[in-house]
């Protein structure tokens, strides 16, 4: 414990690290609430995007809350096949090869 502590010599002025001060037109402060709302929670739901975790979540929430049993896990979609990249990168070298006439 003892190691952590520091004497006042040891310790630097916080200040030194701030920020330089910024002075900011109205326009740009304007752009940047723009932005901000732009890419709000509001603005993705009128994307049509959802979250769906938190939506699960809260249905197993209210189901415990409740005393009904927990609402049945969705099948789970397969993964895509799962592509060997050396593999191929090995198979295009040799037909590159192969057209240039040049041996493996």
């Amino acid at each position: 414990m003892l190691h952590a502590l520091h004497w006042d010599d040891e310790i630097r002025d916080p200040s030194s690290l701030a920020p330089e001060p910024v002075t900011l037109s109205d326009e740009e402060v304007e752009q940047a609430m723009r932005l901000i709302d732009m890419q709000s929670a509001e603005a993705l739901e009128d994307l049509g995007l959802a979250d769906q975790y938190t939506e699960a979540l809260e249905e197993v929430i209210d189901a415990k809350r409740e005393g009904r049993t927990l609402p049945e896990v969705p099948e789970v979609e397969q993964p895509r096949q799962v592509v060997d990249l050396m593999a191929a990168l090995e198979e295009s070298v040799a037909k590159a090869r192969a057209g240039r006439g040049e041996s493996a």
